[in-house]
């Protein structure tokens, strides 16, 4: 399973009239989701970390997420997906079973 959180990097005009460049990243499907840096690659590296607080995750914590060997609580499974706009959906179904084998499947 893979997750993709698209950003947008944008220089700073402000900062480049007074004479420095900045970036401002901004992550428009993670609400509060903003960062910069002073460099691009200052921006891109804090916007790796910027992700990583937003979605209050560690990565040890997705991968157990992700494991499905892995019991995670499900309140940690429900803030996950609410971090991303999703919700989990659990659904009953009835599930027919015999309580004895018909006679034309008798041996």
């Amino acid at each position: 399973m893979r997750y993709a959180y698209p950003f947008s990097i944008v220089r700073d005009e402000e900062e480049r009239a007074s004479g420095r460049e900045a970036y401002t990243v901004t992550f428009p499907d993670v609400y509060g989701a903003n960062t910069g840096g002073w460099s691009w690659e200052e921006a891109v590296e804090m916007a790796k970390d910027c992700l990583g607080v937003a979605l209050g995750l560690r990565e040890n914590a997705v991968r157990r997420l992700l494991d499905p060997g892995h019991q995670s609580p499900m309140t940690a499974v429900e803030k996950a997906l609410e971090v991303v706009g999703r919700s989990l959906v659990v659904e009953d179904r009835a599930v027919v079973q015999y309580s004895e084998v018909p006679a034309t499947l008798a041996p």
